[in-house]
């Protein structure tokens, strides 16, 4: 397994499925998605389950109640079986290339790389393209100063 993706959901009915199918587009295809259902208080437990008896990659947990995100990212994390992690949030999406853009990265320096990131853009009624780390250098100066990623 290459690539663990770790998907913390709460209340996310809304995006879910389009989250889900942006990383199930995804040209690599060498990944598992560990969701975990926080206690959500709207469908978005079905609408995980319906899509993990679809896709064996997508494995499927559920809290009885809320939480919080670090929680849910934690166990994530313990059941992650992949070489690398991937962070996504339950109302993001990503672009096809992702994964194997990160993961040709990481391969290619993996001597002198730990973690890496990207910038995103917002879309819909916000347009904004944020302008965050992502130099291994950076990202880590930063975490210590913000803390560790949840």
């Amino acid at each position: 397994m290459k690539v663990s993706v770790i998907l913390p959901i709460y209340n996310a009915e809304r995006y879910l499925a389009e989250c889900l199918n942006s990383l199930l587009a995804q040209t690599m295809r060498d990944f598992e998605i560990l969701a975990v259902n926080d206690g959500s208080a709207d469908k978005s437990g079905e609408r995980l389950n319906a899509y993990a008896e679809k896709d064996a990659r997508i494995k499927a947990r559920h809290f009885n109640k809320n939480y919080g995100e670090p929680r849910a990212v934690h166990h994530a994390w313990r059941e992650a079986q992949g070489e690398y992690l991937a962070r996504m949030d339950n109302d993001d999406i990503c672009l096809p290339e992702r994964f194997a853009a990160q993961v040709n990265y990481l391969d290619a320096n993996s001597a002198r790389v730990s973690v890496l990131g990207s910038n995103m853009q917002a879309f819909g009624a916000t347009q904004l393209t944020t302008d965050v780390p992502l130099s291994d250098a950076d990202i880590k100066a930063n975490l210590a100063v913000r803390g560790p990623i949840s």
